[in-house]
């Protein structure tokens, strides 16, 4: 009779139908599922019957046996979810404890209840993902689960196509669930470790800056004073006169230099001035100490970045002209700021010798301070040849803030302007 229903809604659908038989041995009982199927090269009417072992219960009392056994295995806590039926087969007992869900289960609206709002985007893609995914790949994603005290979990979830129906679809998905609380007061700590760190060097270098220019400048004037009194009141001979004549000049580019790197670490005011306009004012006040032409230029609408994401391009920008000003032998550099809906970066060109000198290619301190600086805000730095010397571009998502209120200043003078985080190490 099962099988007549078959082949009769075969017949009347023109697709494949099945139909669960079971038939007795001497020793045991076996299950089958007979499959009608319509033969379209063939004569009109044409069946193809075919006998195929019965699809398992997927959720046995053996196999729930088998995944409470693997779970404490694992690093999360495994689920079982159903595609069809929008709802969890299938659940830890560990993660049923730290969410609270009922031993029975829990179908797709409860678990969007539970949800943080704002990730309940990202759950629809997730298993839209699932349900188009080959049966190699895994899909990963990162929810803020309401627990039963109140809190919010983020909770990683890893998953993969557990079976597919009879048409191919992805009817179940097998994942993980992981508790990474732990791991987000980690990265906390980690980035208030760093804000007290950054914070500490500020005003070390901000004194070493001020020591550079209110000291140590200070004396090599007077020695310059010195050496032009000197050299009024006593005659030299043609030798003395030359090694004089050296020592002013290698005194002059000492305090050249010095003023250089007190400008550095007296950068102006990030916070209050914003990226555009402080990158602005840095290369102008650079100019006047090295000679160098510098230009800048924004593309895009201005947004009010996060203070960490302007401090970093800004602190690019400052090790790529301090590499230009030691190694490039260039006489312009063009730096350019592109705002984009989800990406800002910043890019700093010269025209010197690009990376053919050796002096060029061995600027990695620089390089490598700027890599980490980007790198930990998802950015990147990449060198690459410009039209004619060396390009620096740095990249990064776009992270935006409220725009702050900033003050207005004019008139600052280069002891006036300081900086409230440190540069980086300077190659």
């Amino acid at each position: 009779m099962l099988i007549s229903d078959a082949v009769r809604r075969c017949q009347q659908q023109a697709k494949a139908a099945s139909a669960s038989i079971t038939y007795r041995t001497a020793t045991s009982a076996l299950r089958r599922d007979v499959v009608a199927s319509p033969i379209h090269n063939g004569a009109a009417g044409q069946i193809l019957l075919t006998i195929e072992p019965a699809r398992r219960d997927m959720f046995s009392k053996e196999r729930r046996t088998l995944l409470d056994r693997l779970g404490p295995l694992n690093m999360g806590m495994v689920y079982v979810y159903d595609l069809a039926a929008h709802r969890t087969s299938y659940v830890q007992k560990e993660l049923l404890d730290l969410l609270g869900i009922p031993p029975a289960g829990i179908d797709f609206d409860a678990i969007r209840e539970r949800m943080h709002p704002e990730d309940v985007p990202n759950f629809i893609n997730h298993l839209a993902q699932l349900a188009s995914m080959n049966d190699d790949a895994v899909s990963d994603v990162t929810l803020r689960m309401l627990a039963p005290d109140g809190r919010w979990l983020p909770i990683r979830s890893r998953a993969r196509v557990f079976a597919r129906d009879a048409s191919g679809a992805v009817r179940k998905t097998i994942g993980t669930a992981t508790d990474v609380s732990e791991h987000y007061a980690l990265s906390q700590a980690l980035e208030a470790a760093a804000h007290a760190l950054a914070i500490a060097e500020t005003s070390e270098r901000r004194r070493v800056g001020r020591e550079l220019h209110d000291s140590t400048v200070q004396h090599l004037v007077a020695m310059d004073l010195s050496l032009t009194a000197l050299e009024r009141r006593i005659s030299l001979h043609l030798e003395g006169g030359s090694a004089l004549h050296d020592t002013r000049t290698a005194l002059s580019a000492a305090q050249r230099e010095i003023r250089t790197f007190s400008f550095m670490l007296h950068p102006p005011e990030l916070e209050e001035r914003g990226l555009p306009d402080t990158l602005r004012a840095f290369a102008d006040g650079f100019a006047r100490r090295t000679g160098l032409r510098i230009s800048v230029d924004v593309v895009g609408a201005s947004q009010s970045l996060s203070l960490d994401l302007e401090l970093a391009l800004f602190r690019v920008m400052q090790e790529a002209l301090m590499n230009v000003h030691r190694h490039a032998r260039a006489r312009s550099v063009g730096v350019l700021l592109r705002y984009e809906d989800q990406q800002v970066s910043l890019q700093v060109e010269d025209d010197g010798v690009g990376l053919s000198d050796p002096a060029v290619r061995s600027v990695g301190v620089g390089v490598s301070g700027m890599q980490a600086r980007m790198t930990q805000l998802d950015g990147r730095i990449t060198l690459e040849p410009g039209l004619v010397g060396l390009r620096v571009v740095a990249s990064a998502p776009a992270r935006t803030v409220a725009a702050p209120q900033r003050p207005v200043r004019s008139g600052l003078s280069d002891a006036d302007i300081l900086m409230s985080a440190p540069i980086q190490g300077i190659a």
